[in-house]
């Protein structure tokens, strides 16, 4: 959240499971009352965020699992009896989208005249097993021309909603759906924490971020 007050960037969310107690009530979002103080202690204070109150958006993870959509899409891309139309891909997009809370406050922020980006979950560490890929064994046989055609996609799907987003740079990928373990936190396998990522990833995805942003303008 950049304001030009204050040219800063703010935080606001909440720990873990209790992001589900956040709801977009009257344009507004703001949590359950039992999740009020976590909300506030974790936000700064603030304990609701309405589209008026920044300059510009950013709605990072909030269990859009970049994982979760990619897996099956790349299996079936690359299994001949199971290849997609780009319309079922695009109406599977569509669907991810639209079960995501975090992407369905940005859409919303959006149709208020908020200037908004999402971004996904990014993908696991490499080395760790992504329970996204059960089911899918195929998605190793996928091209970077499949998973760019369908990046290319969200892009649209998402300006439609009125939203920038923004993916995983690829560069911080060491195989097809998964992280360079040179962007894991600190003893990330003694830990078992596939899915934090270190300083220098999140410098990227910030980057990319303000990027799109800026784009935007």
């Amino acid at each position: 959240m950049l304001s030009d007050r204050e040219e800063s960037i703010h935080f606001f969310g909440a720990q873990g499971p209790k992001f589900r107690q956040l709801r977009m009530v009257d344009g507004h979002i703001i949590p359950e009352e039992s999740a009020i103080d976590n909300v506030k202690t974790i936000s700064g204070g603030r304990s609701q965020l309405r589209p008026g109150d920044f300059d510009a958006f950013v709605f990072l993870g909030g269990r859009l699992r970049f994982s979760n959509i990619m897996f099956p899409l790349m299996h079936y891309r690359a299994t001949d009896d199971l290849f997609l139309s780009h319309a079922v891909e695009a109406e599977m997009i569509s669907s991810w989208f639209a079960h995501s809370r975090n992407f369905r406050f940005g859409r919303d922020f959006a149709k208020a005249g908020a200037k908004v980006v999402v971004v996904p979950e990014a993908f696991l560490i490499e080395g760790f097993n992504s329970a996204d890929a059960t089911g899918y064994p195929n998605y190793q046989g996928a091209t970077w021309e499949d998973y760019d055609e369908v990046v290319s996609a969200m892009l649209v799907l998402a300006a439609r909603q009125g939203v920038g987003f923004v993916t995983q740079p690829k560069e911080t990928l060491s195989s097809m759906l998964f992280t360079d373990p040179d962007f894991a936190i600190e003893g990330a396998f003694e830990k078992k924490d596939g899915g934090h990522k270190n300083e220098a990833f999140a410098n990227l995805i910030a980057r990319s971020a303000l990027n799109e942003l800026m784009r935007m303008a």
